[in-house]
């Protein structure tokens, strides 16, 4: 409700109050003083004229009585009953039979008229007095009247003034309010004064003003946030080309190397290469992972694999380097657990691969236990316990709190004996997390680890086919070798034109390579190859916009199946490529098995 309706109907309330309280009340108290005013009077008035009639009573002089109570009634007009009788109860006046009185406004009064102990009459009067009372009546009506006048000049006086130093100036204030709520900030203020408006509307000035003040610094804070983020991005896809770039060189060529028939010695130095180059790519990979968890751009997908193949594969992948480390790794998987579930198989073969990888690292005597299992089973989900054991060094209990935090080990010391950049356990967290589970560790120091975590997955419809897929696996086909195909190399590395040759040449296939778009472009015009390795980022026409003229170029060349080969391996890069009209993608550095799969997908 407003304030104005608000106080109309106060007022309202005020003068009906007013009115029902002076007819009510005020009105028949009036009258009821009035009327015991007047019956005093007349008991007075008739005791005054019985004292009279005693000489009269005495004498027996009746003409005297009838005289005197004669010129009494016509004195008094509203004296509608006079009547003396004696102790016999004869009525010595009038002679006639008097007038009854009748009527609310009638009041009489009554005197035994006694000389010396000795009664002699009774002296009786009645009194209309109904023309006092009503006289009083309206004035007490007019009274009403004149009150209610008052009210009503009061409210609208007062309404008045209300709407011009209240109502209007809060209305003016409201509005101002909205209006900043919305973010305008120009809304109009009621005039400023000493009153409680006022200060009041000051207050809210001051208040708009600062708070336009903070929302203009926020906004400059959250451009300059926006900035530094881009900044960060655009930092860590430079950086993740320009590191990934060099290694393009030393990955390819390392494993080149290892198919030559090497002495023991050189394989184990082309080994050292690969393994180094491998690890230097595994730290750019989880840079930027923590880069796109922090800015949101992970995301968790929803698959079908199978679990009891995804855990095997995971121990497979590290069996010979526990073997060299003289540990056992074993990998059990209940059998009360669905094989078939739909989750994020990647993300949860990365959180595995980074604990065996660590539990391998940090374990000289022992070995490591990958176990699963079933925490409960319904008809559209299970959950799953996963837990990495190993018989490691441990970690104290008071270390035990920062193991999860990013760059940290708890062997800090620059000679320490177990290298890394303490990035894995942090992916490992965030990605469990993402995932709708919590990565948790129990660990003694001297006895070994144990992480675990649990996560829910969806159950598939029932399969058709129970033949196991291994996790990551293509469902369409296989990788299969393809027969020797004609493949156009784009680069404006003559160092990843050399590398691409070489590996293309090792697979049976005919390379040729060019240095930029336009010359990818002016070839294909003489040319027909079975597909075309394009890569992304080359000055001049860069390998989208090259990608995106052959397709819209002759039909002979605008259907090549066409890869992008990039060292940024964020997803928007990928997800430019596809839309260029590439048919996928692979990061740099391309390893030779990567290259194969991807060939024999494409040309087959």
């Amino acid at each position: 409700m407003k304030i104005r309706t608000r106080f109309i109907s106060l007022m309202a309330s005020m003068m009906v109050i007013c009115v029902l309280g002076l007819s009510l009340i005020w009105e028949p108290r009036v009258t009821d003083v009035m009327s015991d005013a007047q019956i005093r009077s007349l008991e007075t008035e008739v005791s005054i004229l019985s004292d009279a009639l005693v000489p009269f009573l005495l004498q027996n002089q009746f003409g005297a009585i009838f005289e005197t109570l004669g010129s009494m009634q016509q004195e008094h007009e509203t004296w509608v009953v006079l009547t003396l009788t004696d102790v016999d109860g004869r009525q010595l006046y009038p002679l006639s039979a008097p007038q009854v009185a009748e009527g609310p406004d009638t009041i009489s009064a009554q005197k035994a008229i006694m000389f010396d102990g000795t009664e002699l009459a009774v002296l009786s009067a009645s009194v209309d007095i109904s023309s006092d009372l009503d006289q009083i009546r309206r004035q007490v009506r007019d009274l009403t009247f004149l009150i209610a006048i008052f009210f009503l000049g009061a409210l609208v006086v007062m309404g008045l003034a209300l709407e011009r130093w209240v109502v209007r100036k809060v209305a003016l204030l409201a509005t101002a309010a909205e209006q900043m709520a919305q973010g305008n900030y120009q809304g109009l203020l009621p005039s400023g004064g000493r009153d409680e408006i006022g200060i009041l509307t000051n207050s809210f000035s001051t208040m708009r003003s600062t708070i336009k003040e903070n929302e203009q610094a926020l906004i400059v804070s959250r451009d300059e946030a926006h900035r530094a983020a881009e900044a960060k991005s655009r930092f860590l896809a430079t950086m993740s080309h320009e590191i990934r770039t060099p290694l393009n060189g030393v990955i390819p060529i390392a494993e080149l190397l290892l198919e030559d028939d090497l002495t023991a010695e050189q394989a184990d130095l082309a080994g050292t290469i690969r393994e180094s180059g491998k690890a230097l790519k595994s730290i750019i990979d989880d840079i930027l992972d923590i880069t796109k968890l922090d800015e949101g751009k992970f995301v968790i997908r929803s698959e079908e694999f199978s679990v009891a193949s995804l855990v095997n594969n995971v121990a497979n992948m590290f069996q010979i380097s526990a073997q060299n480390a003289d540990l056992f790794l074993n990998a059990n998987v209940s059998t009360d657990c669905r094989d078939y579930l739909i989750g994020d198989s990647d993300r949860l073969r990365q959180v595995l691969i980074n604990l065996v990888g660590n539990a391998i690292k940090f374990t000289e005597t022992g070995g490591i236990t990958i176990n699963v299992s079933c925490r409960n089973t319904d008809t559209d989900k299970q959950t799953l316990l996963f837990e990495v054991t190993d018989t490691g060094i441990g970690i104290a209990e008071q270390d035990q709190s920062q193991v999860f935090d990013r760059f940290t080990q708890v062997d800090n010391r620059s000679n320490r004996k177990y290298q890394g950049s303490g990035l894995g356990l942090s992916i490992c967290n965030l990605l469990v997390g993402a995932m709708g589970g919590t990565l948790q560790i129990e660990s003694q120091e001297g006895k070994g680890s144990k992480f675990y975590f649990s996560l829910t997955f969806k159950a598939p419809e029932r399969r058709k086919n129970t033949q196991p897929i291994a996790a990551g696996e293509d469902r369409r086909k296989q990788p299969q070798d393809t027969k020797s195909a004609s493949i156009l190399v784009v680069d404006d590395s003559k160092t990843n034109l050399k590398i691409a040759q070489v590996i293309l040449s090792s697979m049976k296939h005919k390379a040729t390579a060019v240095e930029s778009g336009t010359d990818a472009l002016t070839t294909l015009q003489d040319q027909q190859f079975d597909l075309i390795l394009m890569d992304v980022n080359m000055p001049g026409i860069d390998g989208l916009e090259t990608t995106r003229r052959i397709r819209s170029g002759p039909e002979s060349t605008a259907n090549t199946p066409i890869l992008g080969l990039s060292a940024s391996a964020f997803k928007e890069d990928i997800e430019s490529c596809l839309n260029a009209g590439m048919d996928g993608f692979l990061a740099k550095p391309v390893s030779k098995v990567e290259l194969s799969k991807a060939l024999a997908k494409h040309l087959s």
